[in-house]
């Protein structure tokens, strides 16, 4: 976003979020469409010292055009830790809010205060009734049922910035993965497996790891995922675990914690699941998971009446069939070339509107600190969304412009 001096941004590098923005307009543009995209996030948790005009006129611009280019997608943007609805009332007005979403990500495994069960489910609670205060649909992005820093790597690579609060447990760090010869092991008989910073919490040591402490019990940790859901499925519209999968953290792992029944919905819950505004996504992966097997045990059928029905007609209907499939393929090729003509087109009209965008941030005035003022959080004056850019300086008009022509 710009030179940050320890205090603030000397300047805002407007090109550099132009980048940033046309980059996430390239992925609108090649996957906007397509049925597996259904939202997109331009960026993962912004810095907290991040410009919030900059950051919101970023957003502003970015959902413009995928309200254009894919109305369909959902438009997700992060808080940048900025948790407090009231600061992103602003964003976008009462009566445009249609497929936005604002994203959460919330840990207490930074918090040394959470004792006991009953204290990790009131932060869990406390935090989502301040989130329902959102005008926004609201999605948790990122959880765990972490409770202290332990796990192996989770916040820098040997270097953990993190004090531990509780006693990390050790185990056998994972074996390759890969086959000889590309599988390279660490050396597990070294004191401290290296390259390591300052910080050596975290560090392997003779082929052990370090994962989560053992304060919390198997139940212990089913009641706090219980209550977690809970506040959940009361105050917000959807959660992700982070992560999916882990080599050997089952508190930060979705598939171990389902399994070991922590994060399994209880079943004194469903009718106020059924009843929420929102989506449970457990029950939809259960569901999906059954829909696949019925699938797959429909194509096993419908396989193995093929073989028979080919039988039965005999060379002549097999000829029939590869006419059809014949066809079909010719459709496709057809259809590719139609797709590829249009792309070219979409290509050529993009690289004209480089072009045009190159000229005008050539002819902006140099962004250095003599000539553009800090524009802070608390410096800048308040700007809605219906009126962003009147900042007065030449530097902001020409941004301006910018602005305008994207959108």
């Amino acid at each position: 976003m710009g030179p940050w001096n320890g205090q603030s941004y000397d300047y805002i590098d407007f090109e550099s979020l132009l980048w940033a923005q046309d980059t996430v307009m390239g992925l609108v543009e090649r996957w906007g469409n397509h049925p597996a995209v259904y939202a997109i996030e331009p960026v993962n948790e912004p810095w907290d010292k991040s410009d919030q005009w900059a950051l919101k006129l970023f957003y502003r611009n970015v959902r413009h055009f995928m309200r254009e280019k894919a109305p369909n997608l959902k438009f997700v943007f992060h808080d940048s830790f900025w948790n407090e609805p009231e600061y992103w009332d602003d964003l976008f007005t009462d009566d445009d809010r249609e497929n936005v979403v604002v994203d959460n990500h919330f840990y207490v495994a930074w918090d040394a205060k959470s004792g006991t069960v009953e204290d990790v489910c009131k932060k869990y609670r406390d935090h989502m009734d301040m989130l329902s205060g959102h005008k926004y649909e609201v999605w948790v992005g990122e959880w765990s049922l972490g409770t202290d820093t332990c796990a192996y790597w989770l916040d820098n690579f040997n270097d953990s910035k993190s004090a531990r609060t509780d006693a990390c447990q050790w185990v056998e760090c994972p074996h390759p993965y890969l086959h000889h010869p590309y599988a390279v092991d660490m050396d597990r008989s070294a004191h401290m497996q290296g390259p390591y910073g300052p910080n050596i919490w975290g560090v392997a040591r003779y082929g052990m790891c370090p994962i989560d402490s053992d304060k919390f019990s198997s139940d212990d940790l089913r009641k706090i995922g219980q209550c977690i859901l809970e506040a959940y499925n009361q105050n917000a519209d959807a959660q992700i675990m982070w992560n999916f999968r882990t080599e050997l953290e089952p508190r930060w792992s979705f598939i171990q914690a389902y399994d070991a029944g922590w994060i399994k919905q209880d079943m004194h819950h469903e009718e106020d699941r059924r009843m929420h505004k929102g989506w449970d996504h457990h029950q939809y992966y259960g569901d999906l998971h059954h829909h696949a097997r019925e699938e797959e045990d429909h194509h096993e059928a419908h396989h193995h009446h093929g073989e028979e029905d080919l039988h039965h007609h005999g060379s002549e209907d097999l000829v029939h069939r590869r006419g059809y499939e014949e066809d079909r393929h010719r459709e496709a090729e057809e259809a590719h070339l139609h797709a590829h003509d249009d792309q070219r087109h979409s290509f050529d009209a993009e690289r004209s509107h480089h072009e045009e965008l190159h000229h005008i941030i050539e002819d902006l005035p140099h962004h250095g600190s003599e000539d553009l003022p800090y524009h802070g959080s608390v410096d800048l004056p308040h700007h809605g969304s219906e009126d962003p850019l009147h900042h007065g300086s030449e530097e902001l008009s020409a941004f301006g412009e910018l602005h305008h022509l994207v959108l």
